[in-house]
C-alpha cells in the first residue's frame, strides 16, 4: 500500500532536532549539545521533546541530572546519524557541482579505486575541463538509476540487470610474501613453492577457491589448510605486508609493494582468473557521452599496461 504524502512527510523529523538528538546522544548531555550546536539548553530540550512526540517514543531516560539513551534512543541514533550524514553529503555534492559543467558518477570496487583508478583520475579531469565526479564504492550489482549512478566498474561475469558490460581486462594473481614472512626460521633458505608449502595462506573470503584453482593449475601439491580469511582485497594485501601469511593477489594491484619491496613474487607460474573486470553501461543512458569517453580513457590506460592485465 502507497502511505499518502501528506501522512509520509509529517513523519519526517527536521534537521534541528536530529541534529539536537544525535549531539545529546553522543554527548549524554544537553548541556554540552547546547554548546556544541551553539543553543541553549532549553532550546535542545525542547527540539528532542519535539522529536519524541514526532516518532512517539521516549529516546532518552531522564534519571535525576542525567539523561540516558533508552532502548528505542539506541536503535534509532545510527539511523539519526545516517540521514545526518546524508545531508551533509548532499550539501557538499551540491556546492562541489554548483561551478562544474557536468557531473558523472562512478561506481567502483574499494581496492581498484584506491589503488588503481584514483592515481589515474586527473588525465581524466583533464580531458574534460569543468567536470565534477562522484565515486561510489560498491560490492556488487545494484541498479545504477535508483543510485543516481551513471556507470560502474564491475569485477566477475558480465551479467548486469538493466545493463550493458563492456569488457576492460582479465586479471592476473600471483603469490606474493612479505620479507618479514621470508625471515621466519623455518621458512629460512626455502624456494618459493617450498615456502607455498609450508607458510600459512590467506584467502579473500569472496573468492574462496582462488588458491585450490591456483594449486590445480601450476604446482604438484594441494595448498596447506593453515591460514587466515579476510573480506577484501585491501586487507589481504595489508595482511601479507604484515608477514601473515601468503597471499594470491591481482598483480596490478601490487605496484607499490612490489616496487617498494615489501613484497615478493614467490612463483613466477601466474594465473588468469575466471572471471573479468568490466565497464557496466546502463540501459536507460547507453548514449551519455561521458561514459563513452571513460570507456575509451580506460582502455587507453589499459593498453598502455599491459604488463599485468594478461598472461
Amino acid at each position: 500500500m502507497v502511505l499518502p504524502i501528506r501522512f509520509s512527510r509529517r513523519l519526517l523529523p527536521s534537521i534541528e532536532r536530529l541534529q539536537a538528538f544525535e549531539s545529546a546522544a553522543r554527548h549524554l548531555s544537553i548541556t554540552l549539545a547546547a554548546q556544541e550546536l551553539n543553543l541553549t539548553q532549553s532550546a535542545v530540550s525542547r527540539q528532542i521533546q519535539e522529536l519524541e512526540s514526532q516518532l512517539g517514543v521516549v529516546l532518552f531516560n531522564r534519571v535525576r541530572r542525567r539523561i540516558e539513551l533508552s532502548a528505542a534512543g539506541r536503535k534509532f541514533r545510527p539511523q539519526a546519524l545516517r540521514l545526518l550524514q546524508q545531508a551533509e553529503e548532499l550539501v557538499i555534492q551540491t556546492i562541489t557541482a554548483a561551478n562544474a559543467t557536468s557531473i558523472f558518477s562512478i561506481a567502483v570496487l574499494p581496492t581498484f579505486g584506491s589503488r588503481w583508478l584514483i592515481p589515474r583520475l586527473s588525465s581524466f579531469i583533464a580531458l574534460h575541463p569543468g567536470i565534477s565526479l562522484n565515486i561510489a564504492t560498491r560490492d556488487g550489482p545494484f541498479d545504477l538509476a535508483e543510485n543516481a549512478l551513471d556507470t560502474a566498474i564491475h569485477y566477475g561475469a558480465p551479467s548486469w540487470p538493466k545493463a550493458t558490460c563492456r569488457f576492460l581486462f582479465n586479471e592476473t594473481v600471483v603469490p606474493v610474501a612479505s620479507p618479514l614472512l621470508l625471515r621466519r626460521e623455518e621458512l629460512q633458505g626455502l624456494s618459493g613453492m617450498e615456502v607455498l608449502a609450508r607458510a600459512p595462506l590467506l584467502h579473500l573470503s569472496t573468492r574462496p577457491r582462488d588458491w585450490t584453482v591456483w594449486f590445480e593449475h601450476v604446482a604438484d601439491h594441494s595448498p596447506t589448510g593453515l591460514g587466515h580469511r579476510l573480506e577484501h582485497i585491501s586487507s589481504l594485501i595489508s595482511a601479507a605486508v604484515s608477514g601473515l601469511g601468503v597471499a594470491l593477489a591481482p598483480k596490478f594491484l601490487l605496484e607499490d609493494e612490489l616496487a617498494n619491496g615489501t613484497l615478493v613474487i614467490l612463483s613466477d607460474r601466474q594465473l588468469p582468473t575466471q572471471a573479468s573486470y568490466h565497464l557496466v553501461v546502463p540501459d536507460h543512458d547507453a548514449q551519455n557521452p561521458l561514459t563513452t569517453s571513460f570507456y575509451d580513457w580506460l582502455t587507453a590506460q589499459i593498453s598502455l599496461e599491459t604488463h599485468w592485465k594478461t598472461l
